[in-house]
């Protein structure tokens, strides 16, 4: 998303007490929500350049509180506000929900126009985002928020799509190969997927899901605000 210099993207964990965006993307957060729900009142442009960490692939990051006591005390109410005063700043807000549902990954994921749940061909893992599927409904009312991504993709396994369909009662909206290999180099190496091995069948799957952020932000109007939950 962040390589179309008309976005402008942030990336927000939501997995409070497990979260780990930083340390895959191997860099410094001396930043994080916590301090972000304390500053919101004095938060401009200037003060994001300034303040929130950047990647040096052009997003900006935001990490789960590293304290404790900071994790506890953030609410579902400083998650929503939050969001509300970043979305004046970024055409595309990314939030990590992580696996676990607490009361701020939830209020993020009700917030979202588009929510991402991630799952495998294993039978625990379709079972957990066919309750999500329905989490969601209960949420919004609206299942089309929804879109099912199969990570870790192979056409030997026992489910296939059809199949997955039927279960979850929903479509797939996209499936990421296994590339066990390159994604463990990447993690090894602190660098993300498309800068360790940008050339590769795992990367073109990735990049056909772009629209699935971007689906309606035309090239005339990337003013639109778009906010996102990964599920």
């Amino acid at each position: 998303l962040a390589r179309d210099p008309a976005r402008r993207v942030a990336l927000v964990d939501l997995a409070l007490f497990i979260g780990e965006v930083a340390v895959y993307l191997d860099m410094s957060t001396p930043y994080s929500l916590g301090e972000l729900v304390r500053d919101l009142n004095r938060i401009d442009a200037k003060f994001i350049e300034r303040t929130i960490p950047r990647h040096r692939s052009g997003f900006f990051v935001l990490s789960q509180p590293t304290a404790v006591e900071d994790t506890d005390a953030l609410s579902a109410e400083d998650v929503v506000q939050s969001i509300l005063v970043l979305k004046r700043f970024f055409t595309h807000i990314v939030l990590d929900a992580g696996a676990q549902l607490s009361d701020a990954s939830l209020s993020g994921v009700h917030a979202a126009d588009q929510t991402l749940l991630v799952c495998t061909q294993e039978l625990p893992s379709l079972v957990s985002t066919r309750r999500r599927v329905g989490l969601l409904t209960q949420l919004g009312g609206d299942q089309t928020r929804a879109r099912i991504v199969v990570n870790r993709w192979s056409e030997s396994a026992s489910y296939g799509k059809e199949q997955i369909e039927k279960y979850i009662q929903h479509g797939i909206s996209a499936t990421v190969r296994n590339d066990y290999a390159n994604m463990s180099g990447a993690i090894e190496a602190g660098q993300l997927l498309v800068e360790f091995a940008p050339d590769t069948d795992v990367i073109h799957d990735i990049e056909a899901m772009i629209p699935l952020f971007d689906d309606s932000v035309s090239a005339k109007d990337r003013s639109r605000k778009k906010l996102f939950g990964l599920f």
